[in-house]
């Protein structure tokens, strides 16, 4: 099947506002699209390619149940399309094992990534736009699920990642797992090299800009720098309410993180 054009024009829109951070508007779009393709089979890649881009969305949104639920529909009928060792395949397959991760269910989130790096690597070779999706999945799993000296595995990753598309979220990465084992000052210097980097690439009230700030400010309210945390969160918190609403999932996590710091 191939998508009418007015589906099409809405599906881009769909993805720019994703990409753009806008991710309640993007929801709207995506939504449109998915009800209006309702007849299409899971097994055709254009149905594939909506449900995979609605997920990353929904992750957005904070939403990582219904996210899996798209995933698990991308992934069944990109499998029997393309094969497991396809990228459209192995590509979902890693932002499923991160949908599961933010569920908390490590065990079987670790089990999914690495299974798409191996195929990543074993199918596409190091080199290919996917493969390094899937080594970035199974770092953060490891981070995330509080795996010991986990800023070693952030470390690796952020070299091999360097110059690449996923640099600033490998850089993030490595400033969390950095601030956890303790070593505040280097998670710092990370910090500020990589908010430069996303204001440049992103701008300065994109989500990922902001809770990169946020982790900033929990840095220094860690190392006990308390009065530059709390001007660096209200800050945030600020710009948050102001871009993204009241009521957006970013906004609330930036609130918490200054609500930590204030207390």
């Amino acid at each position: 099947m191939t998508l009418t054009p007015p589906l099409e024009e809405t599906l881009a829109q769909a993805e720019q506002a994703r990409h753009l951070g806008q991710f309640g508007e993007s929801e709207r779009l995506y939504d449109s699209v998915v009800t209006a393709l309702a007849a299409v089979a899971d097994t055709d890649e254009d149905i594939c390619r909506v449900l995979h881009g609605f997920a990353l969305t929904l992750y957005g949104l904070e939403r990582y149940a219904e996210g899996e639920y798209h995933l698990r529909r991308a992934l069944t009928g990109r499998g029997k399309a393309f094969g497991s060792s396809a990228p459209e395949t192995i590509d979902t397959l890693a932002r499923l094992a991160e949908a599961i991760g933010e569920q908390g269910r490590w065990i079987e989130a670790e089990a999914l990534a690495r299974e798409a790096f191996r195929l990543g690597q074993s199918a596409l070779g190091v080199g290919h736009d996917v493969t390094p999706g899937a080594l970035l999945a199974s770092a953060w799993v490891t981070v995330s699920s509080g795996i010991p000296h986990a800023d070693t595995a952030a470390r690796a990753v952020v070299m091999a990642l360097e110059g690449s598309t996923h640099a600033a979220s490998a850089r993030n990465l490595l400033v969390v797992a950095l601030r956890k084992s303790g070593r505040y000052e280097e998670a710092e210097d990370v910090a500020r090299e990589t908010l430069v980097m996303r204001v440049e690439q992103l701008g300065p009230d994109h989500p990922h800009t902001l809770l990169l700030r946020s982790d900033l400010a929990l840095t220094l309210h860690a190392a006990g720098r308390t009065t530059e945390a709390l001007a660096l969160a209200e800050e945030g918190l600020a710009a948050g309410e102001r871009a993204l609403g009241l009521h957006a999932p970013c906004t609330a996590r930036l609130r918490k993180a200054h609500e930590t710091i204030a207390a």
